[in-house]
């Protein structure tokens, strides 16, 4: 109910009832008698039901800063007027702290067993606005929207937490076990930033307001975190503030808080260079529907490792909404959606191997693909990426694809010869009663193209879509078809390491003009990065716009490092030697081992790798067995499972010397595409790295 209506506990005893004129037979009535003229009574009136809502409005306001009096005790900020609200609206403040930025008003909704009860509407949608108005206004000076919270204050009550939509109503004395659970998110430089810019938006003089002495509270019941860190004068160095979470979790930069809180009236699209935060802003992406949303969102990505790293991220980073958003591979989501239905798909590696030998002795071997060129590697791909991967069930659709992304030119009977192999691969996987995961994703588009699912998911949010077939981002485009911010594509062309070659427009997805841009590059130093983007510059790539690209710039990179470390090795013995060394040295030198990458090109790298860590006495895990917990040990392992981290040092286990050679002078169609693959592949390796690269060549 608006200020002025009697609300508030100080306010009750007030008669808000029209003021009658002079001389009125009955009062409140309008009865015979004289009467003042219409106009003046009208005025008068006019002014005493303003003086009367002035009243109550400035006893709310009272009661409100005595409501956060104790945050303020414990060194928060109180800004009074948070911008934004309709005139009718109660009073507000905004509490700027540690704990993050909360807008604040008092209410007396109800509160029964049954929780809030849910008639709440221009107080609900008044303080939401505050606050998502004040999101927007931080959020051009770098601040996360999910750092801004919008908190209802049940006066007089104890024991209250629910969320109604976006707003959190809490019991009065909850209010600073409520704040001070999320953590110290923010550091006393940008609390104090966020204050004084709201001090400044809102024309107030400087400074928090006098607020009075906040009652004592049950120590019991609050957790006490630890009081900012003083500043050091002097000559001595300053010690850096400590934060519960780490500074991306907080603060982005402007394109980034920009792309998190777009919205877009259909499919959307962000993208940019390596280490411009992508994944950073696919999870607050996430967490951003998730809040503004009724409905689960869904995080997926192509790497079956990645969401096992991106939960416990995502739990850090917005623990309010974390619950409402389900983070699955696609392939996680394309088996639970065939087991809810009831469908039979069986995944069997050894059996599928076995189906592939087959049929590549059947039809592959002694053809005119069987050439010293292409290994089965290359036509298993084009199998399972080019002609599964886009949901081909013709060959005349297969003699007709322009093959993205595919350098070597095939002719009709090469086509010919490569769609019998996989009819044999399909034959003999139905033979052994198993299917790979091309077939999963295919079942599952095709059940919720039968059957549609609507309201199964809010919105789904994609990271490294570049790695995605087209039939997988069919089956995610079903899930939420063109509902408006129903679909999100995070991803780089320039990092794709999987051979499909696809357009978003074989999906049957229009971004349109809905792209944002990331431009600002934040992982890896200067260093890291010069020798990084040796590896690709100038090469063109399919980009899932479809076009040709050759990568988007970064404004310049300040941060610093040493330069990266190229060792050339004897021999493969001396190559494991060095490796084994470098890294006890960063030990040594007092880097935590969970911030030591080893990743290598081939699984048989890494398998080699872990082998002689672990004989030299090195905690190891492996990154596909990573469950996404913060573990002493050298993370190891493929550079595809190493999509979306971010180490402090990584060495590369397995490279070529050749591969790092700039000139490609010579090649033909096949080697030109051999080597682009495998550069790319260590672009993203490389990149992988925040301050130092170690690679040993043989």
């Amino acid at each position: 109910m608006p200020a002025g209506d009697s609300t508030a506990p100080d306010a009750t005893a007030v008669d808000a009832r029209p003021v009658d004129a002079p001389g009125s037979d009955v009062p409140g009535t309008g009865g015979p008698g004289p009467q003042a003229p219409p106009a003046r009574s009208t005025d008068r009136r006019s002014r005493a039901a303003a003086a009367v809502q002035a009243w109550a409005g400035a006893a709310a306001q009272q009661r409100l800063l005595g409501v956060v009096a104790p945050l303020a005790a414990r060194g928060h900020h109180v800004v009074p007027d948070a911008p934004g609200g309709s005139r009718r609206a109660r009073p507000a403040v905004t509490v700027v702290g540690p704990a993050g930025v909360h807008v604040v008003a008092t209410t007396t909704w109800p509160v029964g067993d049954e929780g809030v009860t849910p008639d709440v509407t221009d107080e609900l949608f008044s303080l939401a606005d505050r606050a998502y108005r004040t999101e927007a206004e931080l959020a051009e000076l770098g601040l996360a929207p999910g750092e801004v919270q919008a908190l209802a204050v049940v006066v007089g009550r104890e024991g209250v937490d629910e969320r109604v939509g976006p707003v959190r109503v809490v019991g009065e004395r909850d209010v600073v076990r409520v704040v001070e659970s999320r953590g110290r998110r923010l550091t006393a430089a940008q609390t104090t930033a966020l204050r004084d810019h709201l001090l400044a938006t809102t024309a107030r003089p400087g400074g928090d307001p006098a607020l009075p002495a906040p009652r004592p509270e049950p120590a019991a019941e609050v957790v006490v975190p630890a009081p900012p860190a003083a500043p050091v004068t002097g000559a001595a160095a300053a010690v850096p503030e400590v934060v519960d979470v780490e500074p991306w979790m907080t603060w982005l930069d402007p394109a980034q808080a920009h792309a998190v809180r777009r919205s877009c009236n259909g499919p959307s699209r962000i993208r940019g260079a390596v280490g411009t935060g992508k994944t950073v802003v696919a999870l607050h992406r996430a967490a951003y529907l998730a809040r503004a949303r009724q409905g689960a969102v869904l995080l997926t990505t192509y790497t079956r490792t990645l969401p096992a790293t991106l939960r416990p991220l995502l739990a850090r980073l917005a623990p309010d909404v974390a619950d409402a958003v389900e983070v699955a591979g696609v392939h996680e989501v394309a088996a639970r959606v065939l087991a809810e239905r009831g469908v039979a798909c069986r995944i069997d590696a050894s059996l599928i191997t076995a189906a592939w030998t087959t049929a590549w002795g059947q039809v592959g071997a002694g053809s005119v693909i069987d050439d010293e060129d292409h290994d089965q590697v290359y036509w298993h791909d084009e199998v399972t990426h080019v002609i599964k991967g886009r949901g081909l069930t013709r060959f005349e659709q297969y003699a007709m694809l322009p093959r993205r992304g595919r350098r070597h030119q095939l002719d009709g009977p090469a086509r010919r010869v490569v769609w019998d192999l996989h009819e044999a691969y399909a034959r003999g996987l139905a033979d052994r009663g198993v299917h790979d995961l091309a077939d999963q994703v295919a079942l599952a588009q095709a059940e919720l193209a039968a059957r549609p699912e609507p309201g199964r998911y809010a919105a789904v949010v994609v990271d490294e879509v570049q790695d995605l077939s087209t039939v997988a981002l069919r089956l995610l485009h079903g899930l939420v078809g063109d509902a408006p911010d129903g679909l999100t594509l995070v991803g780089d062309g320039q990092q794709t390491v999987y051979p499909g070659g696809f357009a978003l427009d074989e999906a049957g997805i229009d971004v349109g003009a809905r792209t944002t841009v990331l431009d600002v590059h934040h992982r890896s130093t200067a260093q890291v990065l010069q020798l990084a983007s040796t590896l690709v510059a100038g090469e063109t790539f399919p980009d899932v716009d479809g076009t040709e690209q050759t990568g988007d710039t970064c404004a310049p990179v300040q941060r610093q490092g040493p330069s990266p470390v190229w060792v050339r090795c004897a021999n493969e013995v001396d190559r494991t030697a060095r490796l084994v060394r470098h890294v006890q040295e960063l030990v040594t030198a007092g880097v935590p081992l969970g911030q030591v990458g080893v990743l290598a090109l081939s699984r048989a790298g890494a398998d080699h790798a872990v082998q002689h860590l672990r004989r030299a006495g090195l905690h190891v895990v492996r990154l596909e067995q990573h469950d996404g917990s913060d573990v002493d040990a050298v993370r190891v392992g493929a550079v595809k499972h190493a999509k979306g981290l971010e180490l402090a040092h990584v060495l590369l286990a397995d490279v070529a010397a050749e591969w790092l050679d700039r000139s490609s002078g010579g090649l033909d169609d096949v080697a030109r595409e051999r080597r682009e693959h495998r550069r790319r592949e260590l672009y993203v390796a490389m990149t992988r790295a925040r301050d130092g690269l170690w690679v040993a060549t043989v």
